[in-house]
């Protein structure tokens, strides 16, 4: 989404998102991926993806039957040789066995 609010639809080969990390959860098991690096070659982004706190894991399963990983991430990297940064919210599903 660009900065007056339009929406670039991308390709799935237009973006790389590689997993720096991984976080393992005392309560549930589940190892999920934390930390990431995100690329979109084309409009020259390339940014690392930080969780604020590595455990920001939902155990929700009584209440709604799931258990999930969600969060605050802090942004960093470069687009067009420039520097950016800001906030990110994350969600993961999928990685309680």
């Amino acid at each position: 989404v660009d900065a007056a609010g339009r929406a670039t639809h991308l390709p799935a080969e237009q973006l790389r998102v590689e997993a720096l990390g991984r976080w393992q959860s005392p309560r549930s098991g589940a190892v999920y991926p934390s930390g990431w690096r995100v690329q979109v070659p084309a409009a020259e982004i390339d940014v690392r993806l930080t969780p604020l706190v590595a455990d920001q894991e939902l155990v929700a399963e009584e209440a709604a039957g799931l258990t999930y990983w969600e969060g605050q991430s802090l942004v960093a990297g470069t687009r067009g040789g420039r520097p950016i940064g800001g906030l990110a919210y994350v969600e993961l599903t999928g990685y309680v066995p």
